[in-house]
């Protein structure tokens, strides 16, 4: 089996339908319940992305990127080059590698936070970095999953907007029917973050409550504004025509 078939796509160079399809095929697989096969696809997700940002510099196509013996004796039989499995599996390591480095990254920031998650720019350093590439690519291994929703609670216990950026990083939702699909340590960190969402939504309601209130605050007041200005104006009418009739 391919990438391709791993992802449930045919072969394409654009990284949007690549994420889409990625998307979509891990809510189909729980990384608690089956975490080789959450591994295999992660790992199909990021040599479609390589195999996307190398083709501008390579015109391999993407059978380069083909497990199946079909495809090696197609080469064969056309006179190319037969892919080298020692190739894919220096691949995969270089994968792990990457992503080792992108995890002890985050480790040392990590151990930081607590000390530092009051400082308003370390609060928009994290906000940032939980949008960026470097987390997305580790963020859905089940062991990062499981570390942070047991380390969540400790690190980050009385701060609240940095928990909001991780609610926002996962994607989490408050609609009971999306709920049921977290299990195990996915369902243990949305736990662990949902206090600071439910804040948030708080904060939301009386912001929206305050604003509603002004809102009609200043409808009575325009409202008053105007019965005076009549009243005025009534006045101003039976004035001149008193004056008249004299």
């Amino acid at each position: 089996m391919d990438i391709w078939e791993i992802l449930g796509i045919s072969p394409v160079k654009d990284k949007r339908l690549i994420k889409k399809a990625y998307a979509a095929r891990s809510r189909e697989i729980h990384p608690e319940e089956q975490p080789e096969e959450f591994m295999r696809l992660y790992e199909a997700y990021r040599m479609a992305l390589r195999y996307v940002e190398s083709a501008a510099h390579h015109k391999d196509s993407h059978d380069s990127f083909r497990w199946s013996g079909e495809e090696d004796r197609e080469r064969e039989s056309s006179g190319g080059e037969r892919f080298d499995q020692g190739e894919l599996a220096a691949c995969f390591e270089e994968l792990r590698e990457e992503r080792g480095k992108k995890v002890t990254f985050f480790l040392e920031s990590w151990k930081m936070v607590k000390e530092e998650c009051v400082n308003p720019e370390v609060r928009m350093w994290w906000k940032y970095y939980l949008r960026s590439k470097e987390f997305q690519e580790i963020q859905w291994h089940p062991g990062f999953v499981e570390f942070l929703s047991e380390d969540m609670e400790r690190q980050l216990s009385d701060d609240y907007v940095i928990r909001q950026y991780f609610w926002d990083a996962y994607g989490f939702g408050d609609d009971g029917e999306e709920n049921y699909m977290y299990q195990g340590s996915l369902q243990k960190l949305r736990m662990a973050l949902y206090p600071a969402y439910e804040r948030r939504m708080n904060t939301w309601r009386l912001q929206d409550r305050a604003l509603r209130e002004m809102q009609l605050i200043e409808r009575e007041d325009k409202s008053r504004r105007v019965i005076f200005w009549i009243v005025c104006l009534l006045v101003l009418l039976f004035a001149l025509y008193g004056f008249w009739k004299v």
